[in-house]
């Protein structure tokens, strides 16, 4: 069938559609999925979508084949990959859940997945325990570009799976937002590699069983971001430039880890509510962090454990190795009249700016380790502050 009269039948089915107002049962295929479709993009529709859905879907798919699709409910990243190989534009899903047996590899430059915000669902199946998106470098690149995932919520289905994050891969210059991952084993959102200049916005991370979400690439923007309840950090941060920046994190092991295994520079850590972490809010473990801010921040009650009871390690913010030219400003700190200091800065550092900060109830002291060789000035709170 020519493409002309394609279009000259869908043409006429669009306007059945909209004459005899079947649009509003629930039928989304004409509006914003179409438009993607004649722009050389694809639709994929979920087993659990309105039936007038799933029906209209089987008639496009005889004239787009795997950019219009519907899945049965079982191993359905077949049919989202099919798409992914055969779209020149973001494959879109509809509302319902997809269920996957494997990863969903995305290996295009400029390749999109799009949801309709969290009525659409990835779900790993039991017994897969694999990540639910991978994001791959094409041949002959380190990286993948201009990728972006979007409007959607991946379950890992903990209490089935042994293993598996969220999303993981080696994304350059690309956007992941209003994503929300749940009940992972490993990580929620895991990026690294050579990429650079990628931008996490408004993911919600929750239950997982490592890191919220783990950077190690540079350059990338982590905003307005939700990790409650992980086994570990809330964010792992391995890469120079990091910006962790307006954060909602509760209730995980440490709220922000510094990586050990590098020396960043250029981060900030800014305008971040951490409250009910298990350890230290932000703890800068065994390596060297220069020329980074960490300002704006709220930090309380944290190191509490699940039991409600409290550890002996209170430190708000605490370095085992090196800060360097750090600015710590406008900072709430407040113990809850529990053991530990409210900023540690071990024995080494040294050229860093702590001016503004506000301290409440800290029962071991505010300020502690090497005191010479910075500028701590204007901070308030008990006596004991430098």
């Amino acid at each position: 069938m020519g493409n002309r009269m394609k279009k000259f039948l869908i043409g006429i089915l669009v306007s059945v559609i909209i004459l005899t107002g079947v649009a509003g049962t629930g039928l989304i295929i004409v509006g914003r999925p179409l438009q993607g479709i004649l722009q050389g993009g694809a639709y994929i529709i979920a087993s659990d979508a309105p039936t007038l859905d799933r029906q209209m879907g089987r008639i496009f798919h005889t004239f787009y084949g795997a950019r219009v699709a519907v899945c049965d409910g079982s191993a359905d990243q077949v049919q989202i990959m099919a798409a992914l190989v055969a779209s020149e534009a973001p494959v879109t899903l509809s509302g319902g859940s997809f269920n996957v047996t494997a990863n969903i590899t995305m290996s295009k430059n400029f390749q999109g997945l799009i949801g309709q915000g969290f009525k659409t669902i990835l779900k790993l199946d039991a017994g897969a325990d694999d990540d639910v998106i991978v994001i791959k470098a094409p041949a002959g690149q380190q990286s993948c570009w201009n990728v972006i995932i979007k409007d959607l919520k991946i379950d890992g289905t903990k209490a089935t799976n042994s293993q598996g994050s969220g999303i993981t891969g080696v994304p350059r210059r690309s956007i992941l937002e209003n994503i929300w991952v749940y009940q992972t084993n490993d990580d929620g959102i895991a990026i690294e590699g050579v990429g650079t200049g990628n931008r996490i916005n408004w993911p919600i991370v929750e239950e997982v069983g490592r890191y919220g979400i783990s950077v190690n690439c540079t350059d990338t923007w982590i905003t307005d971001a939700i990790v409650g309840n992980s086994d570990n950090a809330s964010i792992y941060m391995a890469g120079a430039s990091t910006k962790i920046i307006n954060g909602h994190f509760w209730q995980n092991w440490v709220g922000v880890i510094v990586s050990p295994l590098a020396s960043l520079t250029n981060c900030q850590i800014n305008d971040n509510y951490f409250e009910y972490m298990d350890r230290e809010a932000i703890l800068v473990n065994g390596c060297s962090l220069y020329y980074t801010t960490i300002n704006n921040n709220v930090f309380w009650r944290n190191s509490r454990d699940s039991a409600g009871t409290y550890n002996d390690i209170d430190n708000k913010i605490a370095s085992t190795y090196y800060l360097q030219n750090v600015t710590i400003m406008g900072n709430s700190f407040d113990g809850h009249d529990y053991s530990g200091y409210g900023l540690d800065l071990g024995t080494r550092s040294r050229y860093n700016l702590i001016v503004g900060n506000s301290f409440s109830r800290m029962v071991s002291g505010n300020i502690t380790g090497t005191l010479t060789d910075n500028i701590i000035q204007a901070n308030y709170g008990a006596a004991d502050y430098p």
